[in-house]
């Protein structure tokens, strides 16, 4: 066998393998197989900017994600009475996570246990499902807890959430 044809031999079998493995890839994506997960976590600085006269709060805040770095969140809530005493049901209709890589927006849910001028955050799930961007296709679910002080309007949240495609 000559060089050449070594050459045009070695060529044909990396262009083989290269189109095996995207076939592979597209076929994995195309059955909603998960081809990118990442396990996350950050925390959260927010604050109630304003509400409305059916008592949505409307809130935003920064994010520190270990793997995204900084991001802003916006997040509309609803309070929900409660058949707990001292507790209050929390729903976030629209959350929306804007990062440099795009967004990702869906719904939270959360119950808020008064103790004075402080609420304690407790279950609190996190459910983006909607991506833009280079986001489109991904999903981030998640929990978290925290602390609000209403004399402060500070809200600060602790998060653990899964990033997948």
């Amino acid at each position: 066998m000559s060089k050449r044809t070594r050459l045009a031999a070695t060529l044909a079998t990396a262009v083989a393998v290269v189109a095996l493995i995207t076939t592979g890839a597209l076929a994995a994506s195309r059955t909603g197989a998960p081809t990118y997960t990442f396990q996350d976590s950050g925390t959260i600085f927010a604050s109630i900017n304003n509400a409305n006269a059916k008592g949505t709060q409307f809130t935003s805040g920064n994010v520190f994600s270990r793997h995204f770095g900084h991001c802003a969140i916006t997040y509309d809530l609803s309070l929900l009475p409660s058949n707990a005493p001292g507790t209050i049901s929390v729903k976030a209709t629209r959350v929306v996570l804007y990062t440099t890589r795009g967004s990702l927006s869906g719904t939270g849910t959360a119950t808020l246990v008064i103790h004075g001028d402080t609420q304690q955050i407790t279950k609190g799930t996190l459910s983006l499902d909607h991506g833009a961007g280079s986001m489109k296709g991904y999903t981030y679910d998640g929990t978290f807890t925290g602390l609000a002080n209403l004399q402060t309007n500070k809200i600060r949240f602790d998060f653990n959430a899964t990033l997948s495609n």
